[in-house]
């Protein structure tokens, strides 16, 4: 009897084992993984594949096997606006049972064709049959010809394990990882002041403006230099050391006009979403003149930026009696427009610090003083539709 227990249970363990292997093959793939997924321009020549020499790497591979060795190959592919653009295949290789994390292999592996094995040895694999079909896609080949970089839009990276001798069971799905390339190519300067090449030098009346502008970059860096008595040029203010020096200031991708308020401490900044000031936060003065420039930061597949340089722009801030002046103007006229009962908010902003600039927009235009008064005058006693009002 206990033989027979003895037997049936080597039977259920056999079984168990027998069924555990049919239930989880081994699995064969490859991940691809994008080294700055935050690029936004990239040159086509970093994605040929054809020619030997170095190459900047986009990205890199995750080779895995946690069975025996298998006979595979991989295929690559590029999809721009999914449309396939570009992709080729390698040459057949055997790949050895792979350490947990995969094996990587590198952009530039794949051209050289030598992979290491991680055990000393190194592994055959290059891709061939390369091709780039800038013709599939309409205007995409005149774009490539034009600047060399790859033109804004969506692309995928696809990498396959492909092999004649695994059942398919045994192998992953693709990967695939999204690049959004933008291409940035402005930055416009919007507040405060006007170009140096103007004649009038535009006053505000306060020490810690908001600085404005517009681009279709995301990184910036900001610069605030204060003109002297003895500067005869642009390039003297310049060479200043700056008032404020802001370095790669990260704004939202999506956004297309941005702010920035001139700090109001002297310490150094670091923002939480990226960006810092280096150097001293000197206090702009009244009475004083200052030049301010901004320089978009476009991430390339060299690993560093493409500069992208604003105009330079020139403001003065008002003496310091002008200023007070100016408020107790912008005080009184929107008590007039609110009336009683803008008293109680009128009073709710002062005890919360509120002290305004003189500066006004309506509907996104500014307005001088006299032009807003005269503005609410004429909205008085009349049915007219306001819209946006924004008083700083």
């Amino acid at each position: 009897m206990k033989r027979v227990q003895s037997v049936s249970r080597w039977l259920i363990i056999l079984l168990a084992l027998l069924f555990w292997n049919q239930s989880s093959p081994a699995k064969v793939g490859a991940r691809l993984v994008l080294i700055n997924p935050n690029l936004q321009m990239v040159r086509i020549g970093d994605l040929d594949f054809s020619k030997t020499g170095p190459k900047r790497n986009l990205f890199y591979i995750l080779l895995f096997n946690d069975g025996d060795q298998a006979r595979v190959r991989l295929r690559f592919d590029i999809f721009y606006n999914n449309s396939r653009i570009a992709g080729g295949i390698t040459n057949d290789f055997i790949l050895p049972p792979t350490p947990p994390g995969g094996l990587r292999v590198s952009q530039q592996q794949l051209i050289d064709g030598n992979v290491p094995d991680g055990q000393g040895g190194t592994i055959r694999i290059k891709m061939k049959d390369y091709r780039i079909d800038a013709d599939k896609v309409a205007k995409l080949k005149d774009q490539v010809f034009a600047t060399g970089r790859l033109p804004s839009g969506k692309y995928i990276f696809q990498i396959k394990v492909e092999s004649q001798t695994l059942p398919p069971t045994e192998l992953l799905p693709p990967s695939r990882e999204q690049l959004i390339i933008r291409n940035p190519s402005n930055v416009f300067l919007i507040f405060p002041g006007a170009p140096i090449s103007s004649n009038n030098t535009p006053e505000i009346p306060t020490t810690y403006p908001q600085l404005q502008w517009q681009s279709d970059a995301n990184i910036f860096n900001i610069f605030v230099f204060e003109k002297r008595p003895e500067d005869r040029s642009v390039q003297d203010v310049l060479n200043h050391p700056p008032f404020l020096r802001v370095e790669k200031l990260v704004m939202p991708p999506d956004q297309r006009q941005f702010f920035f308020q001139y700090p109001t401490t002297t310490t150094p900044i670091r923002l939480r979403k990226g960006g810092r000031s280096v150097g001293p936060i000197r206090p702009l003065q009244p009475g004083k003149v200052y030049y301010w420039m901004v320089e978009a930061l476009v991430p390339t597949s060299s690993n560093d930026y493409r500069v992208l340089k604003s105009d330079v722009y020139k403001f003065r801030i008002m003496p310091r009696n002008a200023a007070k002046t100016q408020a107790r103007q912008m005080m009184a006229v929107m008590r007039n427009f609110l009336g009683r009962k803008g008293e109680a908010i009128m009073k709710k902003l002062l005890d919360e610090g509120y002290f305004p600039t003189g500066r006004v927009r309506v509907n996104g235009r500014p307005m001088s003083m006299e032009e807003f008064s005269r503005y609410l005058i004429q909205l008085q006693g009349s049915e007219s539709k306001v819209g946006r009002i924004e008083i700083q």
